[in-house]
């Protein structure tokens, strides 16, 4: 694991353009990457809800994760576990690139088919 980071550090301090060519790829790659979280929970770029498995998925690791309860009593291991968890929902959530208003439209839309 450490070699990558040390790879990825020495690309970036190239001077010649193996760098800029490093970084265009982790680019692409990104946007390939946030393209295919957008398809598969909303439905695409445009998505403004969430797909019906979305929904599913999201609630399921939400739960797994914890998200929203606090653990008074967890050992340290415990604690750990939970908060690697609810950083794994937080990144797929942050895969969606919405603003402050679809955010507020998929927690809504989350609100009202739980209350079906």
């Amino acid at each position: 694991m450490i070699e990558r980071e040390l790879e990825a550090m020495a690309a970036r301090h190239k001077p010649d353009g193996d760098g800029v060519l490093a970084r265009l790829r982790a680019y692409q790659h990104e946007k390939r990457v946030i393209a295919a979280y957008q398809r598969l929970f909303l439905g695409g770029e445009a998505g403004e809800q969430l797909t019906p498995d979305a929904m599913i998925v999201l609630d399921d690791i939400s739960r797994i994760a914890g998200l929203g309860k606090a653990r008074i009593n967890a050992s340290d291991t415990e604690l750990r576990m939970t908060e690697g968890a609810r950083m794994i929902v937080l990144h797929v959530i942050s895969r969606f690139r919405a603003d402050s208003q679809k955010l507020a439209r998929l927690a809504r839309q989350i609100r009202e088919t739980r209350s079906e």
